[in-house]
């Protein structure tokens, strides 16, 4: 019986507090995992920093990595089951890849005029924010978050 070889991709993040060296540690397990189960790796994307779209496990942000190999279903379960057992990873996702048309839109989302603007603080607004924070000595999370999504994009 031979074994039906697909392709299959592997979405997983990383807490933002690791450095380079640590990211780069956890992509070498993953390779040796998918490897001792006879898996071919035809492609690693390192998608960089993000934001997480909600909390998983306390984090907010994580280093986003994709990586893309052929193996049969069986060592596929295998792979992930293992990819479980590995703290680093916050959170994995291991799918077939297909191969998706993509529709000929707008980069828009729906509804959106592409000559609209956006809303812009005035300094005056933004200083009445800071003097409110100060005031009773809390820190909104949205502020934190937005103040957070600015440093990481200066990084890129």
């Amino acid at each position: 019986m031979s074994k039906i070889s697909k392709e299959y991709e592997l979405f997983y993040f990383l807490p933002i507090t690791f450095s380079p060296e640590e990211v780069n540690g956890t992509r070498e397990k993953i390779t040796s995992i998918i490897s001792k189960y006879n898996g071919a790796i035809t492609k690693e994307e390192d998608m960089g920093k993000k934001k997480l779209s909600y909390a998983v496990k306390g984090a907010r942000h994580g280093y986003y990595l994709l990586t893309h190999f052929n193996s049969d279903t069986a060592s596929a379960n295998m792979i992930s089951g293992e990819i479980k057992l590995i703290p680093e990873i916050i959170r994995h996702r291991l799918v077939i890849k297909q191969n998706y048309k993509q529709p000929h839109t707008s980069p828009m989302a729906p509804g959106v005029k592409e000559d609209q603007e956006e809303k812009i603080t005035t300094n005056s607004e933004t200083e009445t924010k800071k003097e409110k924070e100060h005031d009773n000595g809390k820190v909104d999370i949205q502020e934190l978050d937005r103040k957070i999504d600015e440093l990481l994009l200066e990084d890129i």
